[in-house]
């Protein structure tokens, strides 16, 4: 319910049309509403056509794009970016090999900030939903069903 009203409201409406406007000029922000561009060297990894968030595809040759070839691989510039004296200051390099989440397509074209006040995302652009965890207790009782329903 929240939801509904928070996106529906002015103040909601202002802040996404100001996040969008200038992070898709400054940055090629696609709206993921998962920001991690602070992990990634200030480069969008959504603006990969792969839209690979963990590195490159494994295809791109000499820092070209295996889709466009015309193009460079977005991860050969998070890379150079990362390395450049002035991104030490951000502490790049330790950054840029952290492991990405998987994009959470239910907030695709929404605020990354709005998801973040939602407590729906962190500010690393970790998915805070809830999320299945493994329980062992559970995945024992599954097994010995399992082998149960075998026997029978």
């Amino acid at each position: 319910m929240f939801n509904r009203v928070w996106t529906k409201s002015r103040l909601y409406r202002v802040l996404f049309s100001f996040e969008e406007w200038s992070k898709k000029r400054v940055f090629g922000c696609h709206s993921c509403g998962q920001c991690v561009l602070r992990s990634t060297s200030f480069v969008c990894p959504q603006t990969c056509p792969k839209q690979m968030r963990n590195g490159p595809c494994g295809g791109s040759m000499f820092g070209k794009c295996e889709v466009f070839p015309d193009r460079e691989c977005i991860w050969t510039n998070v890379h150079e970016r990362a390395d450049m004296a002035a991104m030490q200051v951000f502490d790049m390099s330790n950054k840029v090999v952290k492991i990405q989440p998987a994009v959470d397509w239910s907030i695709v074209g929404t605020s990354a900030v709005g998801s973040i006040l939602e407590k729906k995302t962190d500010m690393n652009g970790g998915i805070l939903s809830a999320h299945p965890v493994p329980n062992p207790e559970i995945d024992q009782i599954i097994a010995s069903t399992a082998t149960l329903g075998k026997t029978a």
